[in-house]
Parts: C-alpha cells; structure tokens; sequence
C-alpha cells in the first residue's frame, strides 16, 4: 500500500524558513518584512555570502560539471531564460497539455489499479491549487524514493487538474537525466521539468527560472535531498528551496509531501 500525504503548510513554513535563515538570515528577515539589520549585521551577511560563493566555486573545481547548460538546445533553452519575451504557442500548450495530461491518466491508472493508494488531506491540498487569483506561489517539498516519484504521485489529482497546465507544477529535474538527447530535452520540457544541473550550486539558470515561476505564482515542486533515498532517515536539504522561498517576491505557500510504501 502506499501512502501520501499532504501536511501542513503552517508547520512546514517554520522548517523553510530555517534553512533560509540557514543560508542567509538578514536576507529572509528583511524579505519577510521584519526588522531592518544593522550596518554591522549587513557587514556579516556579505561575509556569509561570500563564504557560500567560495565553498559553491570550490566544489566546482574539485567536482567537473557533468552537464553544461550549453548543451540544451537552443529553443529549448531561451525557455529557460527569464527575461525571453516569446510566448509559448498553442503548438506548445497543445504538445505541454497532451504530455502533462496524459503522462498524469498513465500514473492514474498505477495507483489505481497496479497499488493500493491512501492520500491524506488531498481536498485541502486542491483548495489551494485551485484557488482562483492566488498572489503568491505555491512550493511543494516531499522525500524522494524512486526515480518514479514524479509524475506518478500526481497521479492522485483530478483529471481536470491534470490537462490544466497552468495549475500544474514545475518540477526540478535533473539535467544529466533529462535532456540528455534532444527527444528528452522536447519531451521534458513539455512536461513542465526545469533543467537542474546537479553540482551547480544555488546561483544557476534552473534557480532562477524556478523563482521566476514563483513570482508568477506558479506551482513549484523540490525534491530537498537531491537524489534517491529509500533510507528510513531524510538526507541534508540542498540550499535551493531556501533560495526560493527567501527571493520570490512574495512568501510562498510551502506544502511538504510525504509518501511511503507500507504494508497491510
């Protein structure tokens, strides 16, 4: 059997802001609209970002990239960009649609028919997805135990939610997996997956993009610990969600998801 549950947004908020705090605290307090810092704590902030640069282009020596951001494709790529001007088609949307949507029936009919399937709080986790003129982002946050975590557990939403691209989610996906050949690169960005070069650190397109979608009020999806772990215990947070929710201009909703295999 396996379960999901969507937690509370209030407690998991406590937790986010801890890891902002973690990378840059006088930053969160300032975004937050707390007290202002102090010319000496302002002095510190640059001597802790500083630090975080030095230790981001450390790893970057000792560890080669083994995914360039100049290997995407072209048009796939200025997609990707912030500031690109260009609109997506209805070629596109169409292409995204069918992609997103029909991948999402596939996971449907896993957990109904393959697994037994138990969600907590999915009605809830819809107010907010379909709430119409929501001002700020939505982040959702879970553990990630197989290569099939996303798209499959979507399979628990509505279909209407499923062939509703501007309601779905943007995931951060890994670009050494993803957009390796130029079929993947089409297929994954139709599929709404943000290029995320692993060892790039914080400060990287797929970051940036993800808080561009952010301000936007889109949904953002974060697997924190980076990679697939089916231990019992949760590994170190990478840094980025931090990033996120401290440079959206307006605090995010933040949802964690937790899924699990169990038995009986």
């Amino acid at each position: 059997m396996r379960r999901l549950s969507f937690l509370s947004s209030r407690r998991w908020r406590i937790l986010t802001a801890a890891v902002a705090v973690t990378t840059s605290g006088i930053y969160y307090k300032q975004h937050c609209g707390l007290n202002q810092p102090s010319p000496r704590e302002h002095d510190n902030q640059q001597v802790e970002e500083s630090m975080v640069g030095d230790q981001v282009a450390h790893s970057h020596t000792k560890h080669p990239l083994i995914f360039q951001w100049s290997s995407l494709p072209k048009f796939i790529e200025k997609r990707y960009d912030p500031q690109w001007q260009g609109e997506n088609g209805w070629l596109w949307r169409a292409g995204s649609t069918l992609v997103v949507g029909g991948v999402g029936m596939v996971s449907k009919v896993v957990l109904k028919y393959l697994e037994y399937t138990r969600v907590y709080n999915l009605d809830k986790f819809m107010a907010i997805v379909d709430q119409e003129h929501r001002d700020r982002a939505l982040i959702t946050v879970s553990n990630h135990e197989s290569v099939w975590d996303d798209p499959v557990l979507w399979g628990v939403l509505p279909v209407e939610t499923l062939f509703t691209i501007d309601k779905m989610r943007w995931v951060l996906g890994a670009a050494d997996i993803c957009f390796t050949t130029l079929p993947r690169s089409i297929f994954f960005s139709l599929g709404q997956a943000i290029p995320t070069i692993r060892g790039s650190g914080i400060y990287q397109p797929a970051v940036d993009y993800a808080i561009h979608k952010a301000n936007q009020n889109g949904w953002i999806h974060i697997f924190p610990e980076a990679r697939v772990n089916q231990s019992d215990a949760m590994i170190r947070f990478k840094w980025g969600v931090g990033r996120i929710v401290m440079e959206s201009e307006r605090c995010p909703i933040v949802i964690p998801v937790w899924h699990n295999e169990a038995c009986g």
